[in-house]
């Protein structure tokens, strides 16, 4: 199952956002605004910091993926569409040991996690869609946190194809959440309930049952092992051969 997934900013989000859909302008006006503490990137290192400690949720993903490192001696990671970068702060904090490479495809929003991401080994611009897979593939892990919804069933699908056409051999994946026939009900009653209110949301992807997520890779990557957690999970895949 997958079905349309719409945002509500809030009001002074919403009047500085273009159009009607999110994408890297957008991103880029969140990151940059200091509207939303949630989406926006801090002033300080000091402020960053003290934001990043207080993700627990983040921080128990990072547990997770720091043991599996830790087993198989990985020392070279990449994350891609890092956003504030949490959870590559706390992998960081866990593993300092670790070369951690963040890529986002918001040149200005990751100008700005620059000076409050210190301890990030490299920062690059990387677009998911049209940028080229195999500058990617020297690493030990590639790891998707929470970009799910960025993209359609098909933009998937071309992704995870580009991926192993291009020779990524390990991927760890893990969606914003696993969603139900419930979850997609009331995002869509959420959405025509903003539009009687005449409250601006957005249009920011789509939201996927597990099904559909294991759909997107079949026949490229194999499912070494999946951990839940919370309302999500933890998709360990290796490329076939």
């Amino acid at each position: 199952m997958r079905c349309r997934h719409w945002y509500y900013f809030g009001e002074r989000s919403s009047k500085v956002l273009k159009g009607k859909k999110l994408n890297k302008d957008n991103w880029n006006i969140l990151r940059n605004a200091a509207m939303d503490k949630n989406f926006s990137i801090e002033e300080t290192v000091e402020e960053y910091e003290k934001n990043c400690r207080l993700e627990e949720s983040y921080r128990n993903v990072a547990e997770i993926l720091c043991g599996e490192f830790d087993r198989k001696k990985c020392d070279n990671i990449v994350s891609v569409g890092v956003g504030k970068g949490i959870l590559e702060w706390h992998i960081k904090n866990m593993l300092p040991e670790i070369k951690v490479t963040c890529t986002d495809y918001t040149k200005e929003a990751l100008k700005k996690l620059k000076k409050v991401f210190r301890k990030a080994d490299a920062l690059l611009c990387f677009d998911m869609i049209k940028d080229d897979w195999s500058v990617l593939n020297q690493y030990d892990y590639v790891i998707l946190y929470r970009v799910s919804t960025e993209f359609s069933f098909s933009e998937w699908k071309k992704i995870f194809e580009r991926m192993y056409e291009k020779r990524i051999e390990h991927i760890i994946f893990i969606p914003t959440g696993l969603d139900t026939y419930k979850n997609m009900l009331l995002e869509l009653y959420g959405h025509l309930s903003r539009m009687m209110r005449k409250k601006k949301d957005i249009f920011c992807g789509w939201l996927y049952s597990e099904n559909e997520f294991r759909r997107m890779w079949k026949g490229k990557y194999a499912e070494e092992k999946c951990i839940y957690i919370q309302n999500t999970a933890v998709f360990f895949l290796n490329r076939m051969k």
